[in-house]
């Protein structure tokens, strides 16, 4: 099984993980925690983004499997900046980021389901288009088509934290 290495989650937030972060803590309601948690956690985002902005080559291929109203759906993105730090944007209420030690990887949740992603650099913009068809059309992809017509950027995200 792939370790799953956490850049960034707003999932799993709890209370009692931030105890005692601040003075006033015991005094807060717990409707201020949670905002003062949001806030706090926002902020690790914006670290995130910071330590993650590294420049790639070419823009990076977002692939996606979508959880909506009416079922599974396959679909792909383009950033065309190809910095790492804008992949770290979500449509949904709850977000994470991770490397596999392969790939990077993304989940959002939001009111109709849960988005899967996975966060490719493009080796090529004029020969990407057979792979965007068959993304866009719902036709399954082997990872030796994913892997010829893209690269991973884990070996970046992964250099900066030590994995």
């Amino acid at each position: 099984m792939e370790r799953k290495h956490l850049i960034w989650q707003n999932y799993d937030l709890k209370i009692e993980d931030y105890d005692g972060c601040c003075d006033d803590w015991d005094e807060k309601s717990d409707e201020e925690k949670w905002h003062y948690i949001a806030e706090l956690n926002d902020m690790y985002l914006d670290d995130e983004r910071c330590n993650l902005n590294i420049q790639l080559d070419n823009p990076i291929l977002v692939i996606a499997s979508m959880g909506l109203w009416n079922g599974r759906r396959s679909g792909y993105k383009i950033i065309q900046s190809g910095n790492i730090k804008d992949i770290f944007y979500a449509d949904g209420e709850y977000a994470e980021w991770f490397s596999d030690g392969h790939n990077v990887k993304g989940r959002y949740s939001h009111h109709d389901g849960t988005n899967y992603m996975e966060y490719r650099e493009i080796k090529d913009m004029d020969k990407i288009d057979a792979l965007l068809a068959d993304i866009y059309n719902g036709v399954p992809v082997k990872r030796s088509k994913i892997n010829y017509y893209t690269k991973s950027i884990a070996p970046s995200v992964n250099k900066v934290y030590g994995w």
